[in-house]
């Protein structure tokens, strides 16, 4: 009878250790963003930030009544991987037009399906950098 209260500690703290274990999650682009409802804006670089998995692009573009909205653009992974940080593709205060899927609750912003950059080169988010 000694042993069961041994043999049910050991299997608690192994089902502890299991389920306690860190779990990583990935949220998903269909959830956030609307891929059936693309924008293209034209703007103003005014900043970038590499944070991994994804980088994030914020445009300042004029609106058609003349205000300035601040849009944010989150990039794919395969952006960052493939090296769009190292390659000088950006630089702030550029001119950019971007095409994105729209934040699904209306906010400002837009996962990138491609950008055009001021000398014309066209870059899909798909993978051809």
């Amino acid at each position: 009878m000694k042993k069961a209260p041994k043999i049910l500690f050991g299997v608690l703290c192994t089902l502890f250790l299991t389920v306690g274990a860190p779990v990583q999650a990935h949220h998903s682009v269909a959830a956030e963003f609307d891929a059936n409802h693309l924008v293209t804006v034209t703007g103003t670089l005014t900043r970038l930030d590499w944070i991994l998995p994804h980088a994030w692009m914020y445009v300042d573009v004029k609106a058609d009544d003349g205000t300035i909205q601040h849009w944010g653009f989150q990039t794919p992974t395969a952006f960052r991987r493939q090296g769009a940080s190292a390659r000088g593709y950006f630089t702030v205060g550029e001119q950019l037009t971007v095409t994105a899927m729209v934040a699904r609750n209306n906010a400002l912003k837009g996962y990138i399906a491609f950008i055009v950059l001021p000398d014309g080169r066209k870059l899909s988010m798909a993978g051809q950098l």
